[in-house]
């Protein structure tokens, strides 16, 4: 079965980034703030295009990829620091989500983007 994105002109388009989080910082401090940049970006119009029924399903997704990406990240006094690409055509969640929410800036998540 095709995936049809219907809320994207047909242009792709991509973004490199940087990702610093805190060492300290908890699951449930993640869940929290993937769940409000859901809610303020209005990301859940896109579950269906990353087969996921629930908010609670995209959170839960969205951060266990976090998390294991972190295990590979460069570590730098108190952070861990991974960049990578993404892109509004990638299928998977989390790239879906760094590309169309990203993280605000706090002092346990600092977040760049290069086009």
């Amino acid at each position: 079965m095709a995936k049809i994105r219907l809320s994207f002109v047909t242009n792709s388009s991509s973004s490199s980034f940087i990702l610093a989080i805190k060492n300290d910082i908890t699951r449930e401090e993640l869940e929290e703030i993937v769940a409000k940049r859901i809610k303020d970006t209005q990301f859940s119009s896109e579950f269906d295009y990353y087969d996921v029924e629930t908010e609670e399903e995209a959170i839960d997704k969205i951060v266990s990829s976090l998390l294991e990406d972190l295990k590979c990240a460069m570590a730098l006094d108190n952070w861990k620091v991974l960049g990578g690409d993404c892109s509004n055509e990638s299928e998977d969640i989390f790239n879906g989500f760094i590309y169309q929410c990203g993280f605000e800036n706090t002092e346990k998540i600092k977040n760049k983007f290069f086009d």
